[in-house]
């Protein structure tokens, strides 16, 4: 289970660049920074800022905030509503759907179908390169999803404007007619790791290549894409690696034995393809 944070965290440092003698001396001392109230916020935060790093961590971005109509239904009946809503009057998934089989009402389990807002749990973080009051200063932005393991599902990192894959409000991909990615300029560009896939033991068992898209939100399908291949990877019980097949059907291996070990690449393993 991964360490829920607080929603908000900062560093709230000040350099200070002053002249003494020709020489620059680093003065730190703590300012009122106010932290953003949402990842919007936090994104467009103008240069320069008084700080050296920021984060802002959303664990609760999963959850769907509860309605007055969702709070006075679930309220109204025989139902426990605090395994329904939390204190921070989300709703919880679970125990909306336990709540739902027991309980005879207009509500539906399409409360939670492709809600744009729901996210895996996330963690933006930003990191100044330059001292405050530089008016050169850039920020560097990165957000990491995380799953319910503590595992990386996806990072994006801001990049220059350029040509990028158009991200749905569901969280797909734009395709066109022929059924392929569409790719637009944009001047919001992100370069976002390729799904990993995992096997019942938290082993990595494909991860598809990264590319540039026009949204930070996590993505849930990106197989329209052009270059969506990945290598595989397979694994003997101890959880060691022994065989690859990568995306072009090529093979690696990697044999264990108790006094030595064979690695084989992709010439060692030409002949046993062909044949």
């Amino acid at each position: 289970m991964p360490i829920l944070m607080p929603s908000v965290a900062s560093l709230l440092v000040e350099f200070e660049v002053l002249k003494k003698d020709s020489r620059r001396d680093f003065r730190h001392r703590m300012l009122p920074f106010i932290p953003p109230d949402s990842i919007d916020t936090a994104l467009t935060m103008p240069s320069p800022q008084p700080v050296a790093q920021f984060y802002f961590y959303a664990p609760e971005a999963w959850m769907k905030p509860a309605t007055k109509e969702i709070i006075a239904i679930v309220k109204n009946s025989s139902y426990d509503d605090k395994q329904v809503i939390d204190e921070k009057g989300n709703i919880n998934v679970i125990g909306y759907q336990r709540w739902l089989r027991h309980n005879k009402t207009a509500l539906d389990n399409t409360l939670f179908a492709n809600d744009p807002e729901r996210q895996p749990p996330y963690i933006l973080s930003v990191t100044t390169d330059r001292y405050y009051p530089d008016d050169q200063q850039q920020q560097r932005q990165q957000i990491n999803f995380i799953d319910g393991a503590g595992r990386s599902l996806q990072t994006a990192l801001r990049v220059p404007a350029g040509d990028a894959y158009i991200v749905t409000k569901a969280g797909n991909l734009a395709k066109n007619k022929r059924g392929a990615a569409k790719q637009a300029p944009t001047t919001t560009r992100w370069a976002v790791t390729g799904r990993v896939e995992y096997d019942n033991k938290g082993l990595v068992v494909r991860q598809y290549q990264p590319f540039f898209s026009n949204s930070w939100h996590y993505i849930i399908d990106d197989s329209g894409r052009d270059d969506y291949y990945a290598d595989t990877h397979y694994y003997d019980p101890l959880g060691r690696e022994i065989r690859t097949v990568t995306a072009k059907g090529y093979e690696r291996r990697q044999q264990y034995y108790p006094w030595f070990t064979v690695s084989e690449d992709e010439n060692d393993t030409a002949a046993d393809l062909t044949n």
